[in-house]
């Protein structure tokens, strides 16, 4: 099948767009939507950096960063000194179990100012707002979280 390359680089400003909507600098979005449906999936950072307009300098920072937060992985090829990238296979599980480990640390945080305030206090209600938010949040999305692995290991052919 062949790739409408105008659509495509449509979808991945429109990707760079929704993360760059989140708070993400522009070249941490467009390098992980470009490499998420680059071809070949491994990249060097010449590669990448022609691709997403970007200098080699603020990409090694951008690589570094995607890394870190497990969505992007490094791998190399025997003979060949470069490294090259791509969208580690369980990076948007990854995501999502991130963003939850967040939300347990801002309950957590939420949780101590109420007990500082005192729980039933006036000045603890927005606090306490929050804390409820959040620990229900958690307590629906852990159990989805356990079926998504099961999932993901049941597909993998995994016990």
């Amino acid at each position: 099948m062949t790739v409408d390359e105008e659509r495509l680089q449509g979808w991945i400003a429109d990707i760079t767009s929704h993360f760059v909507r989140r708070g993400w600098p522009p070249i941490t979005a467009r390098t992980l939507a470009w490499l998420t449906v680059c071809d070949p999936p491994e990249q060097s950072p010449a590669q990448i950096s022609e691709a997403v307009q970007a200098s080699r300098g603020s990409l090694t920072s951008t690589l570094r960063v995607l890394s870190t937060a497990g969505l992007v992985r490094s791998v190399t090829r025997p003979g060949d000194r470069s490294t090259y990238y791509r969208v580690a296979e369980d990076a948007w599980a990854n995501s999502w179990h991130e963003q939850l480990a967040g939300l347990k640390a801002f309950a957590d945080l939420a949780g101590e100012g109420v007990e500082i305030l005192g729980a039933r206090s006036a000045r603890a209600a927005r606090v306490r707002n929050a804390y409820e938010l959040y620990r229900f949040l958690i307590e629906e999305s852990e159990p989805l979280w356990r079926r998504w692995e099961e999932r993901t290991k049941a597909r993998k052919g995994r016990p």
